[in-house]
């Protein structure tokens, strides 16, 4: 699990500082059609707008990239609550299900009820966490 989590999150780390610097280079691109336009009140030749459009193509690339990481981060998650509820460790189990449902929601973009097998099996573990964990209180 470690291991999958530091693998995860180096990924997410690469792709955030690639995103980072294509923005940049966006940044700086704009700055300098900006300011040819104003000293030179000329447009901007071919290769800055190519240049721009290519950095969009990149930034998007990034982002489903960045995507797919944390589809994958949320996988770990849900696995380990698996592992939990195997050993009957409810409270962990649940917590792992929920993190895993809000990294679906939250960086993913996935909601439940949208046919998405992944997020409809997490929602129902994160439910029957809840009862479990609520029934465990009662017996003890």
């Amino acid at each position: 699990y470690r291991r999958a989590m530091t693998r995860a999150f180096a990924d997410v780390m690469s792709v955030k500082n690639r995103l980072r610097e294509i923005k940049r280079r966006q940044a700086e691109l704009i700055l300098a059609e900006q300011e040819e336009k104003k000293n030179a009140d000329l447009s901007v030749d071919g290769v800055e707008s190519s240049a721009l459009t290519l950095s969009r193509k990149e930034e998007s690339e990034f982002e489903l990239s960045l995507l797919r990481v944390a589809s994958r981060v949320a996988d770990i998650h849900n696995n380990l609550g698996v592992v939990h509820e195997l050993n009957r460790s409810y409270k962990k189990a649940h917590a792992s299900y929920r993190d895993a449902l809000d990294v679906y929601h939250n960086t993913c973009k996935r909601i439940e009820n949208s046919d998405d097998p992944d997020v409809d099996r997490t929602k129902s573990n994160v439910k029957r966490m809840k009862k479990a964990c609520l029934s465990e209180e009662q017996r003890t």
